[in-house]
């Protein structure tokens, strides 16, 4: 099952993943990364538009569907950056 994740239970769970741009942010410099995981992410990980892994101010789970990524040290970016956050 290349590109997917197995859970113990059996069920495969795909990250997600989406794009965004400073249109995007809102004015405290966060990113409302609405992922519908249905639980919170193991791991959150953000690139700029370089494809260069870049490290959140901070993240913080809101609730089982959604997070906020705090980049204050980072805006305003530039071009396009990915997101994506995995069980």
């Amino acid at each position: 099952m290349s590109g997917a994740f197995k859970q113990d239970s059996g069920t495969v769970t795909p990250p997600y993943q989406a794009t965004f741009t400073q249109a995007d942010i809102t004015v405290a410099n966060i990113y409302p990364l609405i992922h519908g995981l249905d639980g919170y992410p193991s791991g959150i990980t953000v690139w700029d538009s370089f494809g260069q892994v870049i490290g959140p101010d901070n993240i913080e789970n809101v609730s089982i569907n959604t997070a906020s990524v705090y980049l204050t040290s980072f805006v305003p970016i530039v071009g396009t950056w990915t997101v994506s956050a995995t069980l």
